[in-house]
C-alpha cells in the first residue's frame, strides 16, 4: 500500500460514486472502499461511517488479506469472527475481495 502513495490522499470523486453506486445497489446506508496496511484499515471512499480509518484488528477486511479470498458476512452479529467488534451492530453485512498478489505482498 505504502508504495502505490494513495493511503491519507483526499478524496476522489471516483472513489466516492463507487461507494454511493455500490450502497445503491446493495440497498444499505453503509459501503466502504477499504485499503489495509500493516496496522490498520482506511477508508479511500465512504457512506455511512464517519472514521476514516479502524485499527486493522477489527477490521472484517483482515480476514480477507489473510485468507487471499473472497469473504460475504450476512450477519455480522451471528458471525462468531466478528460479534465482539463494534462494527456488528451497524455493518451487518460484508463482502470484501482481495486485491491483486502483489499489493496483498507489500501491504
Amino acid at each position: 500500500m505504502h508504495s502505490l502513495r494513495i493511503l491519507d490522499t483526499d478524496p476522489e470523486p471516483a472513489y466516492d460514486d463507487l461507494v454511493v453506486l455500490a450502497a445503491r445497489i446493495a440497498g444499505v446506508p453503509t459501503s466502504l472502499v477499504s485499503l489495509i496496511d500493516t496496522e490498520r484499515q482506511w477508508f479511500k471512499a465512504r457512506i455511512g461511517m464517519d472514521v476514516r480509518s479502524t485499527g486493522r484488528d477489527i477490521a472484517f477486511c483482515d480476514h480477507v488479506v489473510r485468507a487471499q479470498t473472497e469473504l460475504e458476512v450476512r450477519d455480522a452479529r451471528l458471525d462468531p469472527r466478528f460479534q465482539t467488534t463494534r462494527w456488528s451492530s451497524d455493518l451487518r453485512t460484508s463482502s470484501s475481495t482481495p486485491g491483486s498478489r502483489s499489493s496483498r505482498e507489500r501491504a
